[in-house]
């Protein structure tokens, strides 16, 4: 028996009708979300900084790449807001804790570990190392 969601789709215009989606389908699957690459976001900011209106970047990102999708008006805000304030465009990193699990020295440490006793478990590699069992396979 196949599974299937019902996803609404909405928009800032209005209802746009029922997608089914199949069990491993995402939603995020049926939007055209795609990640633009650098040159794209420069571009992007220099439509806006000589037009000044968010809509006519749009227009001319369209124009110029012939292409059916252009950014989002907060992802040209997010992209000239990044330009005034740092300079630059590149992808931030994530925000949160760095991992501190995979830092050179538990590597090393777990590899002296497991050659020493390639036998023992998991689990008892990281019980010795004060590491979680994760961290050791």
């Amino acid at each position: 028996m196949k599974h299937f969601k019902i996803l609404y789709m909405f928009s800032p215009l209005g209802y746009h009708g029922v997608q089914v989606l199949e069990h491993k389908q995402r939603p995020s699957d049926l939007l055209n979300v795609k990640r633009r690459g650098i040159r794209e976001r420069v571009r992007a900011v220099e439509l806006f900084i000589r037009t000044g209106s968010i809509t006519e970047t749009q227009r001319g990102f369209r124009r110029e790449r012939n292409q059916q999708y252009a950014p989002s008006l907060n992802a040209v805000r997010r992209w000239v807001r990044q330009w005034r304030e740092e300079g630059s465009v590149t992808c931030k990193k994530p925000p949160g804790r760095p991992s501190s699990v995979r830092t050179p020295d538990n590597i090393a440490r777990g590899l002296v570990s497991v050659s020493r006793s390639p036998r023992r478990s998991a689990r008892k590699h990281a019980q010795a190392l004060r590491m979680s069992d994760r961290s050791v396979r």
